[in-house]
């Protein structure tokens, strides 16, 4: 498994498989054949910044 930490460590096909298969995703669930790659694992989001249009 690679960790994908910043976007240049891409190159430009691995990029366009990633945006292709992102569009299959979306398309699929849009029709009901959501996936369920990621029953089961942790995903987690990291902000460096606090954002600018949320208040606590």
């Amino acid at each position: 498994m690679r960790h994908l930490t910043r976007v240049f460590d891409l190159s430009s096909e691995e990029i366009k498989v990633l945006l292709e298969r992102a569009l299959r995703l979306k398309e699929n669930f849009k029709f009901g054949r959501p996936r369920r790659t990621l029953v089961g694992k942790v995903l987690a989001l990291l902000f460096e910044k606090p954002s600018t249009r949320t208040r606590v």
